[in-house]
């Protein structure tokens, strides 16, 4: 699995402090697949138990492994200026058009 930031995303991203990022589905209701998924700033670069970090051309995300059918094998986080929010797609499609950081 490949995760690359665009330069959007990094300018955005290269003013905050933290050193990984971390992508989570949350699953919830009776609905088939995730009905929304978290970014959240990380301040330690490690995985947990049932996690995996993932090297990419910016800092690392952790995912974790149980959610690993969610996400597609090559995905990317933007950064839209005019929605003022960071976004997650693969090269097919928009996994989630609003993602907001969590700190």
């Amino acid at each position: 699995m490949t995760i690359t930031f665009t330069n959007a995303a990094i300018d955005q991203l290269n003013t905050e402090d933290h050193v990984a990022f971390q992508l989570n589905p949350s699953l919830g209701g009776c609905s088939i697949g995730a009905d929304w998924i978290t970014f959240k700033a990380l301040s330690a670069k490690e995985a947990g138990a049932g996690e995996k970090l993932v090297e990419t051309n910016y800092k690392p995300v952790v995912l974790g492994t149980k959610h690993e059918a969610f996400f597609k094998e090559d995905m990317i986080i933007d950064y839209s200026n005019k929605k003022n929010a960071f976004m997650l797609k693969s090269k097919s499609e928009i996994l989630s058009p609003h993602l907001p950081l969590e700190k």
